[in-house]
């Protein structure tokens, strides 16, 4: 089977929609009719999904959708009386991406529940596609299967994704829903506007944000940083830190780092994309401590790569790993080369 094109089989009724989401059900008599899927486009309807057209809506896009397998639609209360006499069942409801991010993510069954999950944000796509790559490859080498959302490239484990970009609701918890059955531990997110849509994130949790730092604002925080090291240190240690190298972010307790002032908001980008994350949680960047364990690295790329892998190294400390274990596995890949 092609996981790739496949959905979680979770058992959601439009009775269960209306219910917990404020959703009409129209007939009331189909409350009881199961949706499997979400799909956005026409061309993306299985037999078993909830169409949910973005933007405009039209007769045309509706009886498309019930011809390709829909079981239902989701449409605006102004289109509820044309659309009534389509033959196939309405969920009514005013735009509310905070209703159909829950939805979509209880009919995958809560896939960001289950994973690490990471994101990058900056000012630079080339520089978010390096710290992803960077990330991922530095969680695989602690030990942990990992998945990658973003416009330059998605994966599941080793598995190429097709997907259309930018990604929107539906789209993102069906590819962490995929990660998740392929048995990934962590996933990586780039989070740009050109691999996510506004919105695109409702109902997905983020466990460590990590923001690139300029040149300046490196130079401008290093005295504060090398003050708070060594706090930073001993709160690490004293973490209910994982008993291998694989990290943990859903069971750690520790709060994210704090970021140097970067001018990218954590709540500006919650804001945007609508992602859930921890109470005071932070965008992490690097800090002298991610810099000095960088050192340990192989030195082959230059300084470029290990800036990208002191991001990588800061944001697996705030997701709960040990110094000590990170230590140890950059001097095993040093050995190694």
């Amino acid at each position: 089977m092609n996981v790739v094109d496949e959905y979680s089989r979770v058992r959601v009724t439009l009775g269960f929609a209306a219910k917990n989401y404020g959703f009409e059900v129209v007939p009331a008599f189909a409350s009881e009719v199961t949706v499997t899927s979400i799909a956005h486009d026409v061309r993306q309807v299985h037999p078993g999904c909830l169409f949910v057209p973005l933007g405009h809506v039209d007769r045309r896009q509706l009886e498309a959708a019930r011809d390709a397998g829909a079981y239902a639609a989701l449409v605006p209360p102004e289109f509820r009386n044309e659309a009534v006499d389509l033959g196939i069942p309405l969920l009514v409801s005013s735009a509310n991406p905070v209703a159909l991010g829950k939805l979509a993510c209880d009919i995958n069954f809560d896939p960001s529940s289950c994973l690490a999950t990471f994101a990058i944000a900056g000012d630079d796509d080339d520089e978010i596609h390096a710290n992803v790559l960077r990330l991922a490859d530095f969680l695989h080498m602690l030990g942990n299967p990992v998945g990658v959302i973003s416009d330059a490239g998605s994966t599941s484990l080793q598995r190429e994704l097709s997907l259309q970009y930018p990604l929107n609701i539906a789209d993102v918890q069906h590819a962490l829903s995929v990660c998740a059955e392929d048995g990934a531990a962590a996933v990586v997110i780039a989070l740009n506007s050109a691999t996510l849509a506004k919105n695109a994130l409702q109902s997905v949790s983020i466990d460590v944000l990590g923001v690139e730092q300029t040149q300046n604002e490196s130079n401008s925080g290093a005295e504060s940083d090398s003050k708070s090291n060594s706090e930073s240190e001993d709160e690490t240690e004293s973490k209910d830190a994982v008993s291998n190298v694989k990290v943990s972010a859903k069971t750690s307790s520790s709060p994210l780092y704090p970021a140097y002032s970067t001018g990218m908001s954590f709540y500006a980008l919650r804001q945007r994309y609508g992602f859930s994350g921890r109470e005071h949680a932070y965008c992490v960047t690097r800090s002298a401590e991610s810099d000095e364990l960088a050192e340990l690295a192989d030195q082959i790329g230059g300084n470029d790569v290990q800036r990208h892998l002191s991001l990588s190294i800061a944001m697996v400390l705030a997701a709960g790993v040990r110094r000590g274990t990170i230590k140890s596995a950059l001097r095993v890949s040093h050995e190694l080369h």
